[in-house]
């Protein structure tokens, strides 16, 4: 039993060390309809710069009348550095 839960808290902190690269402050962003308009910031992790790209993914039950548009759908983001994205 030892041996399982060691094995399963190995594997859950392996996992965390390896989830580097682009980073969002927070997993889901919430558009307000009346305004129109909201932002994220996404920290790059990594040591090196990389390349951000934005896509927007419609769900099945989503509004298809309702379109987003990213601002600066591709951009590169310095290693360390945080880059505000809006839509």
């Amino acid at each position: 039993m030892l041996r399982h839960i060691t094995f399963t808290v190995f594997i859950t902190t392996s996992m965390n060390t390896l989830a580097t690269g682009m980073v969002p402050e927070t997993s889901v962003l919430l558009v307000d309809e009346k305004r129109g308009e909201a932002s994220i910031n996404i920290k790059n992790t990594d040591d090196h710069p990389a390349l951000l790209y934005t896509t927007i993914v419609d769900l099945p039950e989503s509004n298809k009348s309702i379109r987003l548009i990213p601002t600066q759908p591709v951009i590169r983001v310095e290693a360390g550095q945080v880059q505000q994205v809006r839509f």
